[in-house]
């Protein structure tokens, strides 16, 4: 924890995140939400009151910036404007807003606020609030992580958090059809369990990871020191997955599969995830003992998932016909939705208005609540317009790109599994996104936000950076450079070959 008070109550705080953010109802509820932002303004207070010499924020700057102009474009949707003006900016809103007026003139009921671009002022303060949640969770995630000891810390949390809401889900809902957890749709619980899930296969593949030093050894000897770790980690893996595949999610079971794909074979094929201290080309005999146990392990985690979830989920997913698409209920959804944003193209109806936005289009077929567009894209670019939505996708951009870095700047195995976890729950979400609204429950953008510092500060992270963060290193009376300097210098990215 550290001798700072404040740092140390921060970094408690934030283990509690992935506990506490998906109750209840994945935080959709106002009570939910006041938990996720009271928890990351005081978790972001808290870090800002610690007296620790802090890291370069070279690495999270752009995506917490692009968050807080994401905020700020909310901020001037709220700003009261005069009509001329609301009227060049967003006619459709005008119109809205003139005609509430004549309304509540004719049945002489209080009048409406002054006219905005947001037809729904008060969603889009809670989105504004959430957006700056998220970006302060970003922030002080990274800077509370950047030991590799809290690291490893968070990273159990996160994967005990999804082991307990897991249990929790099927010990409750053990005779419904879909495993829905803390959540109301049993979507969003596969999208939030697609946060944990990259995480347990990167624990998969360094527990199954034999070091190249130890070559020489029995693989007897090998096999005994590693077999609990390893059985325990294909557990883990396998009981993540298979909830996954009792949410019965078409989007999540997909996206699960893609991103796991994806990063086994990075795992497994990219030159620089040998273990540490190696050089040069691994021989096939070396590549075997290093990776033929991830490989094995990862197989039998495979038979494990398909053993446990039995075919349930995969006759839901291929029980889609691709004939019916037309006719399907969210293609419907998404083409009224791009009716509605055609009516405020440029800065949207309001962060957090699509119900209000989608009703104005809403044909008389359509007896449904609709408050989501089933598309995160297209909810943000109703909502944003054009410029939310450059936004939102900036920010998604510049965190993948943060992370995809590890793959040729950090040398440490550890580190870069755990960066690569983060840039799996990202692209996990990111596919899974395109088909739901995992992001408008504010559990799962708050939890990818502390994943994704986490990862980011593993991308960064030097071994010698550790060394500089004893108790005592503020004391300078020896002679030795200030904290503050070294911690700052240790923080800045090196070359692959000065980390080993």
């Amino acid at each position: 924890l550290g001798p700072d008070r404040f740092e140390a109550a921060a970094f408690v705080l934030l283990l509690l995140v992935p506990f506490v953010a998906p109750l209840p109802y994945g935080g959709v509820t106002p009570e939910g939400r006041l938990v996720v932002e009271a928890l990351a303004f005081a978790i972001a207070l808290l870090a800002a009151l610690s007296r620790r010499p802090r890291p370069a924020l070279r690495p999270v700057r752009l995506p917490a910036a692009l968050l807080g102009a994401l905020a700020l474009l909310g901020f001037v949707q709220l700003i009261p404007l005069p009509s001329f003006v609301l009227g060049l900016l967003s006619p459709r809103a005008l119109e809205i807003y003139r005609a509430a007026g004549e309304t509540a003139s004719r049945l002489g009921g209080p009048a409406p606020g002054a006219p905005r671009l947001s037809i729904s002022p008060a969603e889009t303060w809670h989105v504004v609030l959430l957006v700056l949640a998220c970006a302060a969770l970003l922030v002080s995630s990274f800077v509370l992580l950047r030991l590799q000891a809290r690291r490893r810390a968070f990273f159990a949390a996160l994967l005990a958090a999804a082991a307990f809401h897991l249990v929790r889900a099927v010990a409750s809902q053990i005779e419904v059809d879909r495993l829905a957890g803390p959540f109301v749709n049993p979507n969003h619980f596969a999208g939030w369990l697609e946060l944990a899930l990259p995480a347990a296969l990167a624990v998969l593949v360094l527990v199954s990871t034999v070091p190249v030093q130890g070559r020489h050894r029995r693989s007897a000897d090998l096999v005994e020191r590693r077999i609990v770790s390893i059985a325990g980690a294909v557990l883990l893996w396998g009981s993540l997955a298979v909830g996954i595949g009792l949410t019965r999610s078409r989007g999540g079971l997909l996206a699960a599969l893609v991103v796991t794909a994806f990063l086994l074979a990075l795992f497994l094929l990219f030159p620089a995830h040998r273990p540490h201290g190696s050089a040069g080309p691994l021989s096939a005999s070396s590549w075997l003992a290093a990776h033929g146990a991830t490989a094995a392990t990862f197989a039998a985690g495979l038979l494990f998932v398909a053993a446990v979830s039995g075919s349930g989920p995969l006759l839901r997913f291929i029980a889609a016909d691709p004939r019916d698409l037309d006719s399907d209920v969210r293609l419907h959804l998404w083409r009224i939705s791009m009716k509605a944003w055609g009516s405020f193209p440029v800065f949207g109806s309001g962060l957090g208005s699509f119900l209000e936005a989608f009703r104005l289009h809403q044909p008389a077929d359509l007896p449904l609540f609709v408050e989501w567009a089933h598309s995160d894209p297209i909810q943000v670019l109703v909502t944003g317009g054009l410029v939310g939505l450059a936004l939102a996708v900036a920010a998604w951009v510049a965190l993948f790109l943060g992370l995809a870095r590890c793959l040729q700047d950090q040398p440490h195995r550890e580190e870069r599994a755990f960066a690569l976890a983060g840039l799996g729950a990202l692209l996990s979400l990111g596919l899974h996104g395109f088909v739901e609204f995992d992001f408008s429950m504010p559990a799962i953008p708050a939890t990818l936000a502390c994943l994704a510092g986490a990862s980011l500060a593993a991308t960064c992270w030097r071994r010698h950076a550790d060394e500089a963060e004893s108790p005592y290193d503020a004391d300078t009376s020896s002679g030795a450079a200030p904290a503050s300097t070294r911690v700052e210098r240790n923080a800045l990215p090196s070359s692959p070959a000065s980390g080993a």
